[in-house]
């Protein structure tokens, strides 16, 4: 059988086992950036004319799976940069070619590297990757956003970032100061490691006013200091079903009762695993408790108002329910790229394009929230046209208020909730 070994570069020397791995290898497969570090290694002149060189990671699995099914006992070297289990490539490597073909030989990642440099302790840090990949068109979806991070560092006294071209230190620097108060960002102070472990690397250690005003060369790490921070929250300490809309953040904007998202929650019936859209998820009260009651689905609020879905990721970071993905956008078009889904909830004005679109692609469970008995009726009858079994229920809360020893019911508005099923 043939093998695959990840091997890290950048910071020491390679040991003895990846050393022999890497001379009797058939081919070393590394990219550009990779290949201004690896020349100074020992191993170097006695391998450089095995060496692949491709541009993306895509082109290089394409290029590794086809010498492994050409060969049946080979053994391939595919370099990454420090830790390949660390945001690297050894994940998708383990993926794409199976966990028994596969063999990880790290070096030091880059933020061990320089939190060391800082002589700051990384075992109560936080890590994000904000490293979305060279090429605009073909940038890797992220589970964080610039956007996260001002409530993030609420939290966390340390925060390690991965950074890129367009994510980069004078990016983070503007996001922060556009969105925190000068108090408190002023607190903050920003270390910037520009080409750690190159001969020419570079350590500013400033705060954020400067980093906002200054440019950085690549490639570079950012780790973001914040003495202040009210430390931690898991999501697994905090309310996971039942919290109240009081307790996550509004705008100007709809969003469901208490008692209608627990009954569009029953209606749901979210399995443990899977994929969940969340159209018009508006400030994101429904993927935030859904992300509590099944922690391994993975949720795509989607959101057309830029002010909703700002919301909506301060709410995401604020419970720690990072298994959702804020996809900001109008359905259907921007559907298309998402996997196909377990489950769905339509909670903005229903379209029967967004119905037939997500059906021509998979069968999940819809729950549709309507605000009349027509829309509810037309919504049930789309979904029945797509093979569908369908149920309305109308839902109509009232509050009992004793003010002045009066009891009367103030009755909100009615809504309709259809939940569709596949036959």
């Amino acid at each position: 059988m043939s093998i695959v070994y990840v091997i890290g570069i950048g910071f020491r020397p390679l040991n003895r086992i990846a050393s022999d791995v890497m001379l009797r290898s058939s081919a070393i497969f590394a990219s550009p950036r990779l290949m201004e570090v690896f020349p100074r290694y020992v191993e170097y002149n006695s391998v450089k004319d095995r060496i692949v060189i491709l541009d993306s990671v895509d082109a290089t699995i394409e290029a590794i799976k086809g010498e492994l099914d050409k060969c049946d006992a080979a053994e391939f070297v595919l370099l990454a940069s420090g830790d390949p289990v660390f945001f690297g490539i050894g994940s998708r490597a383990v993926e794409e070619f199976g966990s028994h073909r596969v063999k990880i030989m790290p070096d030091m990642t880059s933020m061990q590297n320089a939190f060391s440099r800082i002589n700051e302790s990384w075992d109560n840090a936080f890590f994000i990757s904000l490293h979305g990949g060279p090429y605009p068109g073909r940038r890797r979806r992220l589970r964080y956003t610039l956007s996260d991070i001002p409530v993030l560092l609420e939290k966390n006294s340390k925060i390690g970032i991965l950074t890129d071209r367009q994510n980069n230190p004078q990016a983070i620097a503007e996001h922060i100061r556009k969105n925190m108060s000068s108090e408190k960002y002023k607190k903050l102070t920003m270390c910037i490691f520009e080409k750690l472990g190159y001969a020419e690397e570079k350590i500013t250690i400033e705060g954020i006013d400067y980093a906002a005003r200054s440019e950085f060369s690549n490639p570079n790490i950012v780790i973001l200091l914040n003495p202040e921070a009210s430390g931690p929250v898991c999501f697994s300490d905090q309310i996971k079903y039942g919290f109240t809309g009081k307790e996550i953040e509004h705008a100007d904007s709809f969003a469901l009762t208490d008692e209608a998202r627990a009954v569009v929650l029953h209606k749901l019936r979210l399995p443990n695993s899977g994929i969940m859209y969340d159209i018009g998820a508006g400030i994101g009260d429904l993927s935030v408790e859904a992300a509590g009651i099944s922690p391994g689905i993975k949720i795509y609020a989607v959101e057309k108002k830029t002010e909703n879905a700002a919301i909506c990721r301060k709410n995401r970071a604020r419970f720690d329910a990072f298994s959702i993905e804020v996809v900001e956008g109008e359905a259907p078009q921007c559907l298309a790229q998402l996997p196909e889904p377990d489950r769905v909830f339509i909670g903005c004005r229903m379209s029967d394009s967004i119905i037939d679109f997500i059906c021509g692609r998979s069968s999940p469970i819809f729950v549709i929230n309507a605000d009349s008995q027509d829309s509810a009726v037309q919504a049930a009858a789309v979904l029945k046209k797509n093979g569908y079994r369908t149920e309305i229920v109308s839902l109509d809360v009232s509050f009992l208020n004793t003010a002045s020893g009066i009891t009367k019911s103030d009755a909100s508005d009615m809504i309709f909730i259809v939940r569709g099923e596949p036959l």
